[in-house]
C-alpha cells in the first residue's frame, strides 16, 4: 500500500495504526501480520508484527514514520508460510520466522484507534496478491 500520514503519532495527537493482514480490528488482533504505530511499544518506529493466536513477535524497523509523504508498505509471506518479510519503500527492514498464523487472516486491513484527536491519512493505493505456492513465478 501507499499512503500519507498527515501527523505521525505524538504526545498530542497519540493514535495507534495498524496496516497489513489482521483479524479482529481496531483491538484483540488475534492472528495476523502487519506493521504497526504504538507509542507505548516504541515511541517513533514503525514496527513489523506477526502474531499466531495472541502471540506476537514484533521487530523494529528503525524506520521512522515521515508526516505529510507517501511512504510504500510491502509484506510477502513465503509460499511455505514459514517466513515474513517486511519491506518499507522498497528496503527490507525485518524478517520473521516465529508466530506466523496459521488461521485465515486478511485481506489488508488499514486502520487506526485513537486516543486524542482526530487525524487524516491518505491512501494512493493498495494491492493484494494470493499465489498458491503451485502457481508462484507464473504471475
Amino acid at each position: 500500500t501507499a499512503f500519507k500520514i498527515a501527523t505521525v503519532p505524538d504526545v498530542t495527537n497519540d493514535y495507534v495504526m495498524a496496516i497489513g493482514f489482521q483479524d479482529n480490528w481496531p483491538t484483540g488482533i488475534s492472528n495476523g501480520c502487519y506493521f504497526l504505530l504504538d507509542r507505548t511499544i516504541h515511541v517513533t518506529n514503525w514496527q513489523c508484527v506477526t502474531n499466531k493466536a495472541g502471540v506476537k513477535t514484533t521487530a523494529d524497523s528503525g524506520v521512522v514514520p515521515v508526516n505529510a509523504t507517501f511512504t510504500n508498505l510491502r509484506i510477502e509471506v513465503n509460499a511455505a508460510g514459514t517466513s515474513v518479510t517486511f519491506y518499507i519503500d522498497g528496503t527490507l527492514v525485518a524478517t520473521t520466522a516465529t508466530n506466523i498464523p496459521t488461521a485465515a487472516i486478511g485481506p489488508i486491513t488499514i486502520g487506526r484507534w485513537v486516543a486524542g484527536a482526530a487525524v487524516t491519512h491518505n491512501y494512493d493505493w493498495m494491492c493484494w496478491q494470493y499465489q498458491t505456492s503451485a502457481a508462484r513465478g507464473t504471475l
